[in-house]
């Protein structure tokens, strides 16, 4: 992995990670906490 290439993934992934707060409050607004959840883990496990 390039230098560019390390630094780009650090970018999005602190991207994510910055989003995630506000994604993470606009869903509990409008659904349930364990159906949240349950999407929340079902994304994760596509994801791994």
């Amino acid at each position: 992995m390039t230098r560019w290439q390390a630094n780009a993934v650090i970018v999005f992934v602190a991207l994510i990670w910055g989003t995630t707060f506000v994604v993470q409050q606009t869903g509990m607004e409008n659904i349930g906490p364990q159906y949240f959840t349950g999407v929340r883990f079902l994304l994760g496990t596509l994801a791994v």
